[in-house]
């Protein structure tokens, strides 16, 4: 009998965690994968207007390196609202050295699992195989949209995420220039959240600039907006929501719950 109600609260309890989780870095990007400064290239080689995440405290690996991969794409391939970035060198978007060198410390510091130190984390993104690793920024050459997708659900599909929103370092190489951000959630065209527009300059880097999106936009599939001016950089991009079971999940605990409360009376 003690052993029953023991697995009932276990299962309270996960139920409870469930409805009451905290949010969590679905995906994010430093932008280290790219081999050089000014060509959009993660292998030296080849060209590509996509860039996977490498950071998630989903990822089961101490939240960053290969498996975040699963959890987010920056698209400038023309999906989801983004501007269709030709990848060749010279291209309108390219990676950049830092003004300010945002380092550990914004945004989503301690935010990693296993390393307490945010992003920039290399040597765990180098020892899950990541080719480069160096503090680089994502320069507009011209005006252009970036979308980040975010995926909660990617190991299994059974989760959604609510509460969207972004963390980022954001700053310009001279002058002043913004950045719109706004959300898809669903990934389906349509913008749940007026632009919130973000002003930067030379020192902004040092700052995190937090973007939260009115209403829960609960959705498995979550795309964030980023329509920057020329001359404007950003770093250290962090996607965030609460991951929340989807409605088939719940009823499957409580269901649990029921049946071992049953149990529980019959041999009572």
């Amino acid at each position: 009998m003690h052993k029953t109600m023991l697995v009932i609260a276990s299962m309270v309890t996960m139920l409870a965690s469930a409805g009451m989780a905290q949010a969590d870095l679905i995906a994010g990007w430093d932008f280290s994968q790219y081999a050089t400064a000014g060509r959009l290239t993660i292998d030296g080689t080849t060209n590509t207007n996509t860039l996977d995440a490498n950071y998630s405290s989903l990822d089961p690996s101490l939240g960053a390196g290969s498996a975040s991969a699963l959890f987010g794409s920056m698209r400038m391939d023309g999906t989801f609202g983004s501007s269709s970035i030709n990848p060749a060198p010279g291209s309108d978007v390219l990676p950049t050295p830092r003004a300010v060198v945002l380092g550990n410390t914004a945004p989503f510091a301690g935010a990693i699992q296993g390393n307490g130190a945010g992003f920039d984390v290399f040597s765990v993104l180098q020892s899950e195989g990541q080719a480069y690793a160096q503090f680089l920024g994502l320069l507009a050459n011209v005006g252009s949209t970036v979308v980040f997708s975010a995926n909660p659900g990617a190991l299994g599909g059974t989760f959604a995420g609510e509460n969207w929103s972004v963390e980022f370092g954001g700053e310009t190489l001279e002058g002043g220039a913004n950045v719109s951000v706004a959300l898809d959630a669903g990934c389906d065209g349509g913008l749940d959240s007026s632009a919130t527009v973000v002003p930067l300059s030379t020192t902004t880097g040092a700052t995190t600039q937090t973007v939260t999106f009115a209403g829960a936009n609960t959705s498995a599939l979550a795309c964030v907006q980023f329509a920057m001016d020329s001359g404007a950089v950003i770093d250290n991009v962090a996607v965030n929501a609460t991951p929340v079971p989807e409605p088939g999940t719940m009823l499957m605990l409580a269901a649990g719950i029921g049946g071992l409360v049953v149990l529980r009376r019959a041999k009572a």
